[in-house]
């Protein structure tokens, strides 16, 4: 017996902090987002835009929806954020941010592993 299960995009909320000079950035901002297997240079494997995004005290937070599961073939994965205030002129924050394994991602990942019964 086989069972089969639908590849379906799964989102993740991204928190971040903007400052200004050392100043809590508040205002609105626009996001992108690129995720990419090494920590510098490259391909972006997927990207993902947000604009309008509400920054408060400094603190933002998007849900990407567009990276996939393949997108996540358990090599590496770096986060690369480009933040733009103006909607045309972004700035890459630096360095890119690992994508780590939740907690409880972490059972799951393992069971992927498995064969046989």
């Amino acid at each position: 017996m086989a069972c089969t299960f639908p590849v379906a995009a799964e989102s993740f909320t991204f928190q971040g902090r903007l400052e200004n000079s050392g100043v809590p950035f508040t205002g609105t901002a626009s996001i992108r987002l690129g995720l990419f297997a090494t920590t510098t240079g490259g391909s972006a494997i997927q990207t993902e835009s947000f604009n309008n995004v509400n920054v408060a005290d400094g603190v933002f937070s998007v849900t990407a929806n567009r990276f996939l599961a393949a997108d996540f073939t358990g090599g590496l994965r770096f986060l690369n954020i480009e933040v733009s205030t103006d909607g045309s002129n972004y700035t890459a924050l630096v360095p890119r941010q690992e994508v780590t394994w939740a907690p409880l991602a972490m059972p799951a990942r393992k069971a992927e592993a498995l064969t046989g019964t």
